[in-house]
């Protein structure tokens, strides 16, 4: 009996430093889009993006008018064509059709990667800011506070670092 006793405060003993240290945990999040729309400058990537956009939709709609006056000629004329220039002029149609899609997928990630190049020192810019304010505040974890899994007792800090990259 008095070897179980002793067992047990020793055991409680043991676990108190764990509890001690979950209790010193410091939880905040900020709201990271607010933050990196709110940096001078971040807005010039949106307007670039859509200028992209603009330029790449142009071509891309050339390539569809072109598909279609080539797919309407070939509808008009299909039952005058021999049944070598029916496969040919199908297969051209094909072609252009693969090449519209193709250029539609290269356009997307074409706007993507310039996006990710554009922002990535505003993101850098944003995280170093969110690292002294946590280093500052004594925070163990900052979380975004548009995706909580959980939110209990924590603390906002998006007015802290848009006052340490010096945005008001």
């Amino acid at each position: 009996m008095k070897r179980f006793l002793t067992i047990l405060i020793l055991a409680a003993l043991c676990s108190l430093p764990n509890l001690t240290s979950a209790q010193k945990a410091k939880f905040g999040h900020c709201d990271y889009n607010a933050i990196m729309q709110a940096i001078p400058g971040y807005d010039t990537i949106q307007t670039a993006a859509m200028a992209l956009k603009d330029e790449l939709e142009k071509d891309y709609n050339a390539m569809a008018e072109e598909f279609q006056v080539k797919y309407e000629d070939y509808q008009a004329k299909a039952a005058t064509y021999s049944a070598a220039v029916n496969k040919v002029k199908q297969q051209e149609l094909t072609d252009l059709q693969t090449r519209l899609q193709k250029f539609q997928e290269d356009a997307q990630q074409k706007i993507q990667t310039m996006l990710l190049e554009r922002s990535k020192p505003f993101d850098e810019k944003t995280k170093a800011a969110i690292k002294e304010v946590a280093k500052d505040g004594g925070y163990t974890y900052i979380f975004d506070k548009n995706i909580p899994l959980f939110s209990g007792d924590s603390s906002d800090i998006t007015d802290l670092v848009k006052l340490k990259l010096g945005i008001k």
